[in-house]
């Protein structure tokens, strides 16, 4: 059951915190039990627990919160607040933060900028080469970088549907034409 809060005001002005090691998401819950607003930007990433990996959710700027206050709030109503060492200042001024930055990040953490899984940083890489491999033509050199050929040089020999193409590839003296997913390949570099 999700823990009851007072309701919180739109913030109308947002801050960057300070809190102890590790404590960010606690520090948050706490300052949220006192009505402010609050943001911890997280990203997500791989850890092995048990022999076996797990996606968890981690502070993207570990040891740092942002404070939202609403109209009639200030900064007094944060003191003593377990797991807060203080706001960051420069030149005695706590740091205020725009709310279209905090925005922006809301929208890269849900548009899944922030997800440095094994997974997911696999399937970007996997569209990175797809999108590199829809350059190739046929006749043109290409080195296999994934699959059972990797790091076999071929060369494109045509396209297959769902995302495929044929490489020749030279196997045992002969060269023979080896279907593969589009993003198994790249265009071979060209030595100057």
């Amino acid at each position: 059951m999700a823990p009851k809060y007072p309701p919180v005001e739109e913030a109308s002005e947002w801050f960057v915190a300070f809190t102890n090691d590790k404590r960010e998401n606690t520090t948050a819950d706490s300052i949220r039990r006192r009505a402010f607003s609050t943001y911890v930007p997280a990203m997500t990433v791989t850890r092995v627990r048990r022999n076996k990996a797990v996606a968890v959710k981690r502070p993207l700027f570990p040891r740092y919160i942002f404070v939202g206050l609403a109209r009639g709030q200030n900064l007094l109503g944060l003191r003593q607040t377990p797991g807060l060492e203080g706001m960051v200042r420069i030149a005695g001024r706590p740091v205020t933060v725009e709310a279209e930055m905090l925005d922006g990040l809301r929208a890269a953490e849900a548009a899944g900028v922030y997800d440095f899984t094994d997974d997911h940083l696999a399937e970007m890489a996997a569209a990175d080469r797809t999108q590199a491999a829809k350059a190739l033509v046929p006749g043109m050199r290409v080195n296999i970088v994934d699959g059972p050929f990797r790091s076999f040089p071929g060369t494109v020999a045509g396209f297959l549907p769902d995302a495929r193409i044929s490489i020749t590839v030279r196997i045992f003296g002969t060269s023979q034409a080896v279907p593969m997913p589009l993003d198994h390949v790249e265009a071979a570099k060209v030595r100057p």
